[in-house]
Order: C-alpha cells, then structure tokens, then sequence
C-alpha cells in the first residue's frame, strides 16, 4: 500500500524486495506475491529463490528499498541474519516482512 502524500507533497510508493528464503519457494510463489504488492501500489524489486541474506541486504541498500518481504514459510534464523546485515550496512530501519502464501496459491508441480 502506498503511503500517504502530505498536503501539496508527492510521495512515491514503497519499494520491495521481494524473495524466497530457502530454495524450495517455487519462481511462481515469487511472482504472484510480486504482482499482488505491484498491484497494490508498490514498486517491486524480484530477486527469485535462495538468495543469500548478505545478498538480499546489499541489494535492498543498493536500491533503497522501504521494506524486505521474504515469501513462504518461518525461517526465523534467515530473517535474523538478514536484519544483522542490514544493519551492519547502516540499514536497520528497513522494514523485514515474511509473507505468507497466497489465498488460492497451489504451487505447480
């Protein structure tokens, strides 16, 4: 969702990293978590699967990004490791969001 413009100011929408934690989150997943933060008004930045948490933090800083979603299930140590390397790279206000699966989501097999 994009933020709020103050009166008489332009404000551009969020943008998102947007990956898988572990390799076995399907491209698929990917991209249809892509065009749903797209569609609601967000500029997406796609990675694809089992990108390194330092990778994804030099990235996310790199092009700026409000906010890190990571699709698929808990990898709770992934998501430590990549907030430690986002703030060791002065980065630590960068929003880290693990989405879930989409409503309807049946990964090809």
């Amino acid at each position: 969702m994009a933020r709020p413009a103050g009166e008489g100011e332009h404000r551009e929408p969020p943008r998102r990293v947007l990956l898988a934690a572990g390799s076995e989150e399907p491209d698929e997943l990917l991209a249809r978590l892509g065009r749903s933060a797209r569609d609601a008004g967000d500029e997406v930045v796609l990675l694809g699967s089992g990108v390194a948490a330092e990778v994804v933090a030099a990235t996310a800083v790199q092009e700026d990004v409000d906010a890190v979603l990571l699709a698929g299930g808990d990898h709770a140590s992934y998501d430590d490791r990549l907030r430690a390397a986002l703030a060791a790279l002065g980065a630590g206000d960068v929003v880290v969001r693990r989405e879930g699966y989409p409503a309807g989501y049946r990964p090809v097999t």
